[in-house]
């Protein structure tokens, strides 16, 4: 049921971690061979680059579901230019132990692309929605 599957339930840890194990496979071979500027799908303002994918608990994209029950799916950055950070970080309902979050948007439309996390004696990393972005290969972003 819906109460059983609220976001923290031991269930719903449960059940996420399985589908990651399952589709992680899958999301990899999504975007393992995307090369290029990487940009806001909403106004194709350049966020990042593939030069800056890293991948945090052995994963470089991640599948998570937040509080209100809505699944990201997000990849992994360690540094994204284009984008702008929102809000005072905070641990709650945070899906990395130890870390902290925060908002990160588009510096130009300030869309939503993913979050921000930081800890004291980790590297910070920005988890980006894969959804909210597209790729630009190589040659057109020439």
């Amino acid at each position: 049921t819906a109460k059983d599957f609220q976001m923290g339930s031991e269930s719903a840890q449960k059940i996420i971690v399985e589908v990651n194990a399952k589709l992680q496979p899958i999301l990899e071979d999504l975007i393992v061979n995307k090369e290029g500027a990487i940009c806001c799908k909403a106004c194709g303002h350049t966020i990042t680059d593939e030069k800056h994918r890293t991948s945090i608990d052995g994963r470089h994209t991640h599948m998570q579901c937040n509080p209100a029950g809505t699944t990201f799916i997000f990849s992994c950055y360690r540094d994204a230019p284009g984008c702008a950070l929102q809000g005072a970080p905070t641990k709650e309902h945070s899906w990395f132990n130890e870390f902290y979050w925060q908002l990160a948007n588009c510096r130009h439309c300030g869309g939503h692309l993913g979050w921000y996390f930081s800890a004291s004696g980790h590297e910070a990393f920005l988890g980006l929605i894969n959804d909210h972005l597209r790729w630009i290969s190589p040659q057109v972003a020439r």
